[in-house]
């Protein structure tokens, strides 16, 4: 009898909502209207996240520790951080400047500053001062500038991860062989030649033992700095994959793409020599190599005559090479460029930790470049890694603003999220490859750039699925790069989002979500074991193709549990846990918080907290625990806690509702993959049409608030016995609060 009264009351329950829903029915849309951005606004209102997150000073806990696969700080308190980049000429505002964007990014709700690309340039955009023709002299004026914007973070509960390669350009004056011919953002030779790792040394030294005037103390000893990386994007393995560290050819000057290189003839020269010296090293003599590189079949090729590692004549492979060799050759390789890693991290982290005296998690540097590049990243203290979702590339020059090619696409679809390729794939199952078994992970770049019409997508799937996976840090990128027009309209580049409004009205839910803890961890664990000797074998074959290997499962599995790696002597193997699912339409969490429609192309998140949906809204109402929506504009819809009560018991709750954006005057190309104006400000946002029923046996308000987070007027709601309903019609505004 129970059983059956109670199947009566959810028929009485979906019912009233379908009414509510019906009867609100959302009227015609609308034109776009523009939204402003006040950059300096630290209004304490509805929408300051920092007031209910942040826990000022930062580094008022001790130093960060590594516990495990976790970041706590030296009094054990847990730590986990929603961070922003911070890039180029921006890490050097005016004083004033810098304690108005410390307080906007405590509003938004970030407790870290990544800060990237300080060594990319000469003053005004970088620290170098440019009255010396070397790189080994620091501007005290950008030092001051960065000292004061440091102090007000703290100040503020933000901390700070210090960069300390990134994009240096050496000269000849830094006594550097072939300076000129060493292509931008000198990769690559950065992690082996002797005076390019003594000079990044000697500016770790000169950063680390900097006394900060405002805080009143070194950088090794400020507990504000939470983290630190050795070096940006920045692996061997990338260089072999693209032929820069193989392809000849001079230049008369320095390339411009970093990725391709060409390395200079010095350095590929000393590259030789260290991989022979390597040969001599492990195997003692030409012929004990020539019968473990014996071919496996008749194309390939083992030793070639007159190869000899005594007499340095035995040549690296190219990667478009190597199926003409020996499987042992060309993991020998790889295992020569891994233990170059290794050594360089090893060599830095002893050095920053033991001789200079850092007391914070290093990572090595970023990003999944195959598996022999993530076994040498984890001799480091912390995994980090980065991903985008349609970043732009460029078929001409590099980073040509007129000139670049994105998909538009969205990042829901099935198809999209079965996409798995060397450099275009999912970012979110792809970041599980560099989850090592006991190691933090950090994600300190992500983005779905500007002028991606979806770009709305991945600011709560980011917080949700590393919440879910249990990761430490996820860091957008980025706030932005210059120092000028700090109150600019208009979004000016493909990635910074201190002027972009559906970013910035998502962020924040993205911070409450990820730092309260709304999304639980994965409940099942899946361990993929990789014995050592596989990790060099099988990247002849894979590459940096994103997979755990063709005896593992699909890398959707991440959408449904934990995954992390291992490395091992012993076999293969994978540890899964008792209940584990097989991926199948529908990519549920094994917590139920989460689920991922790749035929509909929406995310549901369904918490205590929080709870919203992302994506092709308008194929269908979304039936959540204790909010349905049901929305004519495709974007994202999400109500969120703002007392961390339960939304059944929340007497204050904001809901955001955005969709597409573009700037004034903004033109596409015709095939909609790139533009032809960029326009300027202010930005247009597309209105979002929708009905939206909650639970509420207590009535309800609702309030349209203004792009400061202040009410402007209030909206009807139509209540029945549990549930309200009301219309959604986003102009001029995306936030709405939501009042018992």
């Amino acid at each position: 009898m129970s059983e059956c009264l109670g199947s009566i009351g959810r028929i009485q329950a979906t019912f009233t909502v379908l009414v509510l829903l019906l009867t609100l029915a959302p009227q015609a849309r609308e034109g776009w209207f523009p939204f402003p951005v006040f950059w300096d606004d630290d209004t304490p209102t509805l929408t300051h996240i920092g007031r209910l997150l942040l826990d000022p000073p930062a580094g008022k806990h001790g130093f960060l520790t590594v516990e495990g696969d976790e970041l706590r700080f030296h009094d054990g308190t847990p730590a986990r951080f929603w961070g922003v980049n911070i890039s180029a000429a921006a890490n050097f505002p005016d004083h004033e400047v810098a304690e108005r964007v410390a307080a906007r990014l405590a509003k938004l709700g970030f407790n870290l500053v990544r800060l990237h690309h300080m060594d990319s340039a000469y003053e005004p955009r970088g620290i170098w001062d440019r009255n010396f023709k070397d790189t080994r002299h620091v501007s005290p004026e950008q030092l001051d500038r960065l000292d004061y914007l440091i102090a007000q973070l703290k100040s503020r509960g933000i901390y700070v991860d210090l960069n300390l390669h990134v994009g240096r350009s050496f000269t000849e004056g830094d006594g550097v062989v072939e300076a000129s011919l060493i292509p931008r953002l000198s990769k690559f030779v950065t992690l082996f030649d002797r005076r390019l790792v003594e000079l990044q040394k000697e500016y770790a030294r000169q950063v680390l033992t900097h006394h900060n005037p405002y805080t009143g103390r070194q950088y090794r000893d400020e507990p504000g700095v939470a983290l630190l990386e050795l070096t940006n994007e920045n692996s061997l393995f990338a260089g072999w994959l693209t032929g820069a560290l193989d392809r000849q050819g001079e230049s008369s000057g320095r390339p411009q793409d970093p990725w391709r290189g060409p390395i200079p003839p010095f350095y590929r020269a000393e590259l030789d020599d260290l991989w022979n010296r390597w040969l001599l090293g492990r195997y003692g003599n030409r012929l004990a190599l020539q019968v473990l590189w014996a071919p496996g079949g008749r194309e390939e090729r083992g030793l070639e005559p007159g190869e000899d590692p005594a007499r340095g004549t035995v040549r690296r492979i190219p990667w478009t090479e190597r199926r003409r060799y020996s499987a042992a050759r060309v993991a020998d390789l790889a295992r020569f460029y891994a233990n170059l890693e290794i050594s360089y991290f090893r060599e830095m982290l002893d050095y920053l930790h033991a001789e200079i005296g850092a007391r914070v998690p290093i990572a090595g540097t970023n990003n999944y470049y195959g598996l022999p590049s993530i076994y040498a990243q984890s001799t480091a203290d912390i995994m980090d890694t980065h991903g985008y979702w349609d970043h732009p590339t460029f078929p001409n020059r590099p980073w040509d603003r007129d000139d670049f090619r994105i998909t538009n696409g969205s990042l829901l679809p099935s198809p999209a999220l079965m996409r798995q390729t060397a450099f275009n794939s999912s970012p979110l199952p792809r970041w599980t490859l560099s989850a090592v078994c006991g190691k933090p992970l950090t994600v300190s770049e992500w983005n779905q750039p500007f002028p991606n019409s979806y770009e709305y997508e991945m600011p709560l799937l980011v917080a949700a699925y590393g919440a879910f996976q249990g990761w430490d840090g996820l860091f957008v990128y980025t706030y932005r790069h210059d120092r000028e027009n700090w109150d600019r309209q208009g979004i000016a580049g493909w990635f910074d989002v201190d002027a972009n409004p559906v970013k910035l009205a998502l962020l924040p839910v993205g911070s409450l979500m990820f730092l309260r803890g709304d999304i639980s961890p994965a409940r099942q664990r899946l361990t993929i074991v990789h014995p050592e000797v596989e990790v060099f074998e099988q990247f002849r074959a894979a590459g940096a193709t994103p997979t755990y290997g063709g005896r593992y499962p699909p890398m959707t599995l991440a959408l449904r549990h934990r995954i992390c790696q291992t490395f091992t002597a012993g076999k293969p193997e994978i540890a899964r846990e008792e209940g584990m699912a097989t991926p199948g339409r529908l990519l549920i969490s094994d917590t139920g918080q989460l689920v991922w429609d790749g035929e509909v192309g929406v995310v549901r998140i369904n918490t205590e907290r929080t709870q919203g949906a992302v994506g092709f809204l308008s194929r269908g109402e979304v039936a959540l625990q204790d909010v349905r929506i049901r929305s004519e504009t495709d974007g994202v819809i999400v109500v969120t806690s703002l007392d961390s009560e339960p939304l059944e018991d929340s007497r204050t709750m904001l809901l955001v509702a955005v969709a597409r954006q573009m700037n004034t005057g903004q033109r596409w190309r015709e095939d909609g993959k790139g533009l032809l104006a960029w326009g300027t400000g202010p930005v247009l946002l597309e209105p979002v049409v929708a009905t939206v029923a909650m639970r509420s046996a207590r009535g309800l308000r609702l309030f349209a608030l203004n792009a400061k987070g202040e009410r402007v007027r209030e909206e009807p709601v139509r209540c029945s016995v549990a549930w309200c309903g009301f219309s959604v019609r986003t102009a001029g505004n995306v936030w709405f609060e939501l009042a018992r």
